[in-house]
């Protein structure tokens, strides 16, 4: 085997330390790899059928925890590596049913193009916690299983409304995704962020956590419409608040320019617009929750524009 050919491909329930094992487990046999791929890291929620269809083949090796996927990857002549209880297992699992495998048509090509492609802002916004990125795979895995991959999403909306809170502001946001076709919508999300952005910047804090939001869960290839809360400036639209902070302003540009398709609406109305409400007023009331998470936009606006932390505080 030529070793520079090779690549070794981590799937996303198996935890780094694991790789030793796989190391140990190749040793023996004289099989040897030039690089990894980690897609916890990289592609964090693409589905099994996506992996098979565009991140495998001929020169990589596939080590997994999943029995499903160790049987596909298999089925199409490649090399898989099941993980079990610290061992390691190369050959088909017996009891596994196989739904058919489709064929790679273009259009799905073209989409994984799009949906593959690492985003270099969507890494500079991820959480920092390891609790936090948890909960962020799960939203995505709970995405990914309620429609079948993330290629049958049809569009994302976003219902933004927030309130001060001592001498802070609390944002809350609610998430609704639909499918292309007849599948119910879901909430995919539901965050309540606790920021000390300054008064005059709520609107705008609260549009650019939005589209974070949205890039933490790779959503920004889909059409996406945001709806804000008018209820703090009725007369005001959001375009008129371009002009409070030049690197307010400038993030939400960077951030926007990840978007295929995003448009912004004010509402006053509506069911989603009074339950987020609702739910700020009654966080407000009993804040000691792990519900409300602390974030910083200014700290957030160095990192997008690639600037110094010392700046959020001028």
């Amino acid at each position: 085997m030529n070793s520079k050919k090779l690549q070794l491909v981590v799937d996303e329930g198996v935890p780094k330390k694991a790789v030793d094992i796989f190391d140990a487990f190749a040793k023996e046999r004289k099989i040897s790899y030039a690089e990894i791929l980690y897609i916890k890291d990289t592609y964090s929620g693409i589905p099994d059928i996506k992996i098979v269809n565009h991140l495998l083949g001929d020169t990589t090796l596939f080590l997994t925890a999943d029995r499903v996927a160790h049987n596909l990857v298999l089925k199409r002549g490649w090399r898989s590596y099941y993980l079990f209880d610290g061992k390691i297992n190369d050959a088909a699992l017996p009891n596994i049913i196989l739904r058919e495998i489709a064929e790679v048509t273009h259009k799905d090509k073209l989409y994984e193009e799009s949906f593959l492609q690492n985003s270099a802002i969507r890494n500079l916004v991820l959480p920092c916690s390891e609790k936090q990125l948890k909960s962020l795979r799960t939203k995505r895995r709970r995405i990914r299983n309620h429609f079948g991959g993330f290629d049958q999403l049809g569009e994302v909306a976003v219902t933004v409304s927030w309130d001060r809170f001592k001498d802070q502001t609390l944002f809350g946001f609610q998430i609704q995704a639909s499918s292309r076709n007849s599948m119910p919508a879901i909430m995919a999300s539901e965050n309540y962020i606790i920021d000390v952005t300054p008064q005059e910047l709520q609107n705008h804090t609260a549009i650019c956590y939005a589209l974070i939001l949205l890039l933490r869960l790779s959503l920004q290839t889909l059409p996406v419409k945001i709806y804000f809360d008018l209820k703090h400036d009725r007369e005001k639209t959001f375009a008129e608040y371009g002009h409070l902070h030049a690197k307010y302003q400038q993030s939400f540009e960077i951030l926007k320019n990840e978007f295929t398709q995003v448009q912004f609406a004010g509402v006053n109305k509506g069911s989603h617009i009074l339950q987020t409400r609702k739910k700020i007023t009654q966080l407000k009331a009993t804040p000691d929750t792990n519900e409300l998470v602390s974030e910083n936009m200014a700290l957030m606006c160095c990192k997008v524009l690639g600037t110094s932390e010392d700046a959020a505080k001028s």
